[in-house]
């Protein structure tokens, strides 16, 4: 099996700023695979994505 580059991050809701700032900076064909664990509570369930995607491109 070949190898795999894999960056994994977690934090709570305040982390959100320092994400934005993090991922904007990752060229736009970043190789790597981004695991992105945010615990926003109850009401936040679609919050992590909407501020992503006004900010840069998901895919």
């Amino acid at each position: 099996m070949g190898r795999r580059d894999v960056i994994a991050i977690g934090g709570s809701l305040g982390a959100v700023a320092a994400l934005k700032h993090l991922l904007g900076k990752l060229p736009g064909d970043f190789a790597a695979a981004v695991f992105v664990v945010i615990r926003v509570g109850a009401r936040g369930k679609d919050l992590l994505a909407e501020i992503f995607n006004m900010t840069f491109a998901v895919a």
